[in-house]
């Protein structure tokens, strides 16, 4: 399996596990309900971490921990077309392996990206506001870390509004922080 479908997919499980347990929308201005504004947020992530590890070498498998650790790696700008059928998100950020482990922080511009909700099929287009900072440090599938930062508008079918992303997100299953007003916590 590929690091970032691991990385997706472990931020991505805790988050909409937390949605679908969550009660109605406490953002001002937002038409989104949590589960739908949550859905969006990880397709956000999703699309970040998929363009940036596109040129990511792959972490040795089971480095042992007496490995120097390499010096940081700069990902140069990734710009790739939004998989929704239009728009660009534009990647850049660092990547570093120690022991075992890897970090990493990106930035995410998205302009005019189509995102296809996976919770409604609802299709909308995004655009970050300011860029989202992401940042992610692994250890083991136990032990890692997960936060992203940063704001979006959005337009759909009927609905439009601009969302605030404040999220941490601690293995196993420590959630905290803010997605379009919602508050987190676990």
């Amino acid at each position: 399996m590929r690091r970032s479908s691991r990385i997706v997919g472990g931020v991505a499980v805790a988050v909409v596990a937390w949605a679908g347990c969550n009660g109605e929308s406490t953002g001002a201005g937002n038409d989104l309900e949590p589960a739908e504004a949550t859905a969006l947020a990880v397709q956000i992530y999703a699309f970040a971490v998929q363009a940036a590890f596109a040129s990511v070498p792959t972490p040795a498998a089971a480095s042992p921990p007496a490995v120097a650790a390499a010096p940081a790696t700069d990902i140069e700008p990734v710009v790739a077309t939004c998989p929704g059928g239009g728009g660009t998100v534009t990647v850049s950020g660092m990547y570093e392996q120690a022991n075992g482990g890897y970090s990493f922080t990106l930035t995410q511009e998205m302009m005019d990206c189509m995102v296809t909700s996976p919770q409604s099929d609802m299709t909308y287009t995004i655009n970050t506001d300011p860029p989202l900072t992401i940042s992610f440090s692994y250890e083991s599938q136990s032990v890692y870390s997960f936060s992203m930062m940063g704001g979006f508008a959005f337009t759909g079918e009927g609905v439009s509004g601009a969302c605030t992303i404040d999220l941490s997100f601690t293995a196993p299953s420590s959630v905290s922080g803010e997605i379009c007003g919602v508050t987190l916590s676990t």
